[in-house]
């Protein structure tokens, strides 16, 4: 159990249901590549899975620099 304080309150509350994982894994792979003089691409990928989540994110970044 966490414990928590809000701005403008100085009275703590505990936060119910709010656990930490024992265990979690993690894969993440990324690519880079120069398209042109001034372009670029970036793309990754992660994977995360806990004991209690699991989560994904593709994220994909076009750098053009004029």
């Amino acid at each position: 159990m966490f414990n928590a304080s809000f701005v403008c309150m100085e009275q703590w509350q505990p936060l119910l249901g709010v656990g930490v994982s024992r265990y979690s894994n993690i894969f993440g792979l990324g690519m880079d590549a120069a398209l042109w003089r001034h372009t670029a691409l970036n793309v990754s990928y992660d994977y995360e899975r806990g004991q209690r989540n699991t989560a994904q994110s593709l994220i994909a970044h076009l750098n053009v620099a004029f």
